[in-house]
């Protein structure tokens, strides 16, 4: 079995009762070396990221130097010819975020990558696919560290086309430090995949069909290449397509002296979408220098129809809106990043640099007829047919560097800047048809230039001390212009922001068990759209808008986590946020009309507890299941709003992996959403998949069945100033997935190198 040499792995030298005597790290060959006396007996305590703790005995030796080879085959750890087999835990933690390793995951077998992502501790997706953590949406997802422009729904698309195989784990970290980014308040979840590390070609293919109310493919292909030791190469092509159907049903009363008015809404959308993105990469690596550079694309293109009928009401139906909106829409991107790292010497002085540039590109043609009629059908008045075209771009441009410098083995620091500069240019140009021919409407119409510039810096400390204990601290400050130019009403704005941003942790080990305290201060800014004044038809009495005066929300968040033997993890949060902003619907009573727009609404405290359990009842038997509870309370502190709104809410997801003969599988989830009330009242729901998967000599087919009884559905209402509001949403949740996937070539593989760009922060604002 061939042995891979440890780099930089870290290694404590405990005397015989256990007291640890000096922490060292493994150099560039994967040996570390250490003054011993004569006749002492030595343990190393041997902790690498996503195995297990290893503890090995030394015998007995002369005074002096002692050298030792570290080397790690597939499933064991080598120490000058004593073996010693490491079982690769499925779950720990590791300084201050939370590890899972996918390729040692029992559920994660024959899955994809979003499949993997539900049952791991604290995740969740709502109905539309989109990523949560803890109940908050807005997690960041990275794949090798780098962002990969996409959130919601295409987001969850997209990591459906990533086989569980190609991955090695997922790093969840709910408090980052002071080299991340301070923008977001739920986290980062980072997948690592897998990378060649023989001189060979080896990759994957993966291919499903989903089928609901409509038929959905989508696949992937995923390629490493090593031509000689010190140059790699990897690629992956990803395609998703097909339509969705998505219900979509209101009931909104407006008080009026008498009977109010009624505006009942049912609609439907089809969504038809083609969605490829491309990924290409190559690393030169002789040691003690670094080169890479990476390119990712993605063009998606997306047709809706979207139609509705409103029944206008005052004690009976007065009159009647069919709405139809079909859209054309285009999404390109193009983005770069060269990467430089130089390893300075053997015991961790790092510099690495990046530099990244990105552009976007969107064009849409949206073209709405509105039709008014009688109760009985007859037509009311004339109908009005409109269309715009919105063409926008994004630029972004960063560079930043970080600096790592080790005191000791056992303490270092990081220490880092970053400069990034993002440009956009919407243009909205609304049309009205009149006897045929299409005239210019300036008052819907606007042209809207925002660029802002971020400048930070911060500095990170780390000590791993003798009797089981290790913190962090981190301080990191940004400032950033912000600049606004209204072209159409000529009106401009300029905002500056700087702020300091301290973090830390501290953690006690008990064995395999840890006790962990975090906190940190964090930025959230708003994503470009809802920067951009423009308002957008969702029919003719609703719409939405974006708020140029939107403010950055601030927040503080402190962190109280449990391991205990790397099966039960158990999480008590507390987050406050300054300037909290939400999407919340504006209604003016006497233009019947309701405008959704994000807003900053006061402040809100939002606290809860998680607990997660993955242990195998049975040889045969895996159970993984996450409970989620939380409480929020927000001051709506806009005019004449409540002094204190309160809410709960609570999720629930169980996995049941049963390990059948002749090499078969079979799932069962349940996950289960409570109640939820804050401004808005939402009823719970729950859904129930089965999967069942026959593994071959180098291949998976699978089988799975998604919310068997159609129940996951929103079911909200709202009745708050003067707001009356009933909602009814559901997407196409029920389908039956086919899936086969097969990896090829050599399987010695290593994870991708730990490798961030300087743009995560930009591109999450970035929303297609």
């Amino acid at each position: 079995m061939n042995n891979t040499p440890l780099i930089y792995a870290p290694v404590a030298v405990l005397n015989a009762t256990g007291e640890r005597q000096a922490m060292f790290q493994t150099d560039e060959s994967g040996q570390v070396h250490f003054q011993v006396a004569a006749g002492s007996e030595y343990r190393l305590d041997i902790r690498y990221l996503g195995y297990a703790d290893t503890l090995v005995s030394l015998p007995k030796t002369q005074a002096g130097t002692l050298r030792i080879q570290v080397a790690l085959p597939p499933s064991s750890i080598i120490l000058q010819g004593v073996t010693v087999r490491a079982a690769k835990p499925t779950i720990r933690y590791d300084a201050g975020k939370l590890i899972l390793s996918v390729s040692n995951t029992p559920f994660a077998e024959g899955s994809n990558i979003l499949e993997v992502l539900q049952k791991a501790p604290g995740v969740s997706t709502n109905l539309d696919g989109a990523l949560s953590f803890r109940g908050k949406q807005g997690v960041l997802v990275l794949v090798d560290n780098k962002n990969i422009y996409v959130s919601g729904e295409d987001l969850s698309r997209y990591l459906e086309t990533i086989p569980s195989s190609e991955v090695e784990q997922i790093e969840i970290i709910s408090n980052p430090s002071a080299r991340f980014d301070a923008s977001g308040n739920i986290g980062v979840i980072n997948i690592v995949t897998k990378k060649s590390k023989e001189k060979h070609l080896n990759g994957s293919v993966q291919g499903s069909a989903t089928y609901g109310e409509h038929f959905r493919p989508a696949g992937s292909l995923m390629l490493n290449a090593r031509p000689s030791e010190q140059w790699g190469f990897y690629g992956s092509y990803n395609y998703a397509g097909g339509k969705t159907l998505t219900i979509n049903n209101s009931r909104r009363e407006i008080a009026s002296a008498g009977a109010p008015f009624v505006f009942d809404q049912g609609g439907d959308r089809i969504s038809n979408k083609t969605d490829n993105r491309v990924k290409a990469g190559l690393d030169f690596d002789n040691g003690k220098h670094l080169f890479g550079c990476l390119f990712n694309g993605f063009y998606t293109q997306t047709d809706i129809d979207n139609q509705s009928l409103t029944q206008i009401q005052r004690q009976q139906t007065d009159s009647l809106v069919q709405f139809r909106n079909q859209s054309d829409n285009n999404w390109k991107n193009l983005s770069g990043n060269a990467n430089y790292q130089w390893r300075i010497d053997s015991i961790g002085q790092l510099l690495d640099v990046n530099l990244d540039a990105a552009g976007f590109r969107y064009s849409g043609m949206d073209k709405m007829e509105s039709r008014f009629l009688l109760p009985d059908g007859n037509p009311l008045r004339s109908a009005e047919v409109l269309r715009n075209s919105s063409p926008s771009k994004v630029q972004i441009w960063s560079a930043k560097f970080d600096y790592t410098y080790p005191f000791k083995p056992r303490n270092y620091i990081q220490t880092g800047a970053k400069f990034s500069r993002a440009d956009t240019d919407n243009d909205l140009v609304f049309e009205l048809q009149q006897n045929g021919t299409w005239a210019l409407d300036p008052k819907r119409s606007n042209h809207f230039l925002f660029d802002e510039d971020i400048a930070a810096a911060y500095i990170d400390f780390y000590d791993y001390s003798d009797a089981g204990w290790d913190y962090g601290i981190g301080l990191r400050t940004e400032y950033s212009i912000s600049k606004g130019n209204n072209l159409t009403i000529d009106s401009a704005f300029t905002r500056t922001i700087f702020q300091l941003f301290p973090s830390g942790y501290v953690r006690k080990f008990f064995g395999k068990n840890s006790l962990m305290l975090s906190y940190n201060k964090r930025i959230d800014r708003p994503d470009y759209n809802s920067l951009n004044p423009f308002v957008f038809y969702i029919d003719n009495y609703s719409f939405w808008q974006g708020n140029t005066a939107l403010k950055p929300q601030l927040s503080h968040t402190a962190d109280l986590s449990y391991s205990f033997n790397q099966q039960l993890f158990v999480n008590l949060f507390h987050t406050h946020t300054r300037d909290v902003f939400m999407q919340f619907p504006i209604q003016n009573d006497t233009e019947k009309t309701v405008f959704n727009t994000v807003q900053n609404i006061g402040s809100s405290d939002y606290t809860g507890l998680s607990v997660s359990l993955y242990k195998s009842l049975k040889p045969w038997w895996y159970f993984a299941g996450t409970l989620t509870g939380s409480y929020t309370n927000v001051k709506d502190t806009r005019e004449n709003g409540s002094p204190g709104v309160d809410g709960f809410q609570g999720y629930f997801n169980a996995y049941n992996g049963f390990s059948l003969p002749a090499q078969w599988r079979m799932d069962l989830s349940l996950t289960v959403n409570l109640p939820n009330r804050s401004f808005w009242y939402t009823k719970g729901y729950s859904a129930v998949s089965i999967g069942v998967s026959k593994s071959f000599k180098q291949s998976t087919l699978s089988l799975y069945l998604n919310d068997i009884f159609n129940q996951s559905r929103y079911r909200s209402s709202i009745d708050y100033q003067n707001l009356n509001i009933k909602s009814y949403y559901k997407p196409e949740t029920r389908t039956i997935r086919l899936s086969f996937s097969y990896p090829f070539g050599n399987n010695k593989i290593k994870q991708q190198r730990d490798r961030q760009t300087g743009m995560e922060e930009e591109l999450k604002r970035v929303k297609n």
